[in-house]
């Protein structure tokens, strides 16, 4: 638990506020039923730039000797399912299809880091199962309450 405390701590605190702003305003509207469409949208926008033209930026080098090659790709399909996040949000019907090609990159992204585990940072890691967490649980609050 402790290392996940930390690599939570080694997310960026400008990227911090808007996951917590989109987690909130997707909980606000789907469990309480406010209408905060608007909120979700650009806290999703920004947050969706930040991670794919700015992932190497933002989700930083897997260890010190290697490329930011993986964190844009890492960032790519982060940006692919905060806008997955988005389609649902807005009640665009269709939504459960790119919500599957969500699940499959974000699922080739664990996959991927479990097979790295050795070879990466440790709080590199975990950073990213928070990133993948994020998307994933703001996915399932908007498919199941959304009705």
């Amino acid at each position: 638990m402790g290392q996940i405390l930390s690599a939570f701590g080694k997310i960026k605190r400008f990227e911090k506020i808007f996951l917590f702003g989109t987690l909130l305003t997707i909980i606000l509207k789907f469990l309480f039923r406010f209408t905060v469409t608007t909120e979700i949208v650009m806290s999703s926008f920004i947050l969706g730039i930040l991670y794919f033209p700015l992932g190497f930026l933002y989700i930083g080098k897997p260890s010190i000797n290697r490329t930011y090659i993986v964190s844009i790709i890492f960032g790519f399909f982060y940006a692919i399912g905060v806008a997955t996040l988005v389609y649902g949000a807005t009640g665009i019907e269709g939504f459960e299809f790119p919500l599957y090609l969500t699940f499959f990159f974000l699922s080739s992204i664990v996959i991927f880091l479990l097979f790295k585990v050795k070879l990466y940072d440790k709080d590199y890691i975990y950073s990213q199962f928070i990133r993948v967490g994020f998307v994933v649980f703001g996915n399932l609050i908007i498919l199941i309450f959304s009705s």
